[in-house]
């Protein structure tokens, strides 16, 4: 069974999700899983979720990560990747965490 998908959660906070066939990855906070939220594209292309009830921002969407952001040609064995994108979680979504 080839692998489609990997999760975490960084630093307690931040849920990350990255869809590999697809090359997108969603960062969103833990606490507002729950939340309807809505999103619009910012100038470096990142879909940025805000929340419905609060307008404040809860997630992005990066569309295209591994192709925009990826170090090599090829993705990494699945232990190495889970280990990438927990330091993007960190460095992409420092926004979100300091908001």
């Amino acid at each position: 069974m080839a692998l489609t998908t990997l999760e975490g959660v960084h630093q307690q906070v931040l849920r990350y999700h990255y869809d590999l066939s697809g090359d997108v990855l969603y960062l969103r906070l833990l606490g507002t899983l729950d939340e309807e939220v809505y999103g619009e594209e910012d100038p470096n292309g990142f879909h940025i979720m805000r929340s419905y009830d609060s307008d404040r921002v809860v997630g992005m969407t990066i569309v295209g990560y591994w192709r925009r952001f990826g170090d090599a040609p090829t993705m990494p064995d699945a232990a190495s990747l889970a280990a990438v994108l927990e330091q993007a979680a960190g460095r992409l979504g420092a926004p979100l965490l300091a908001a």
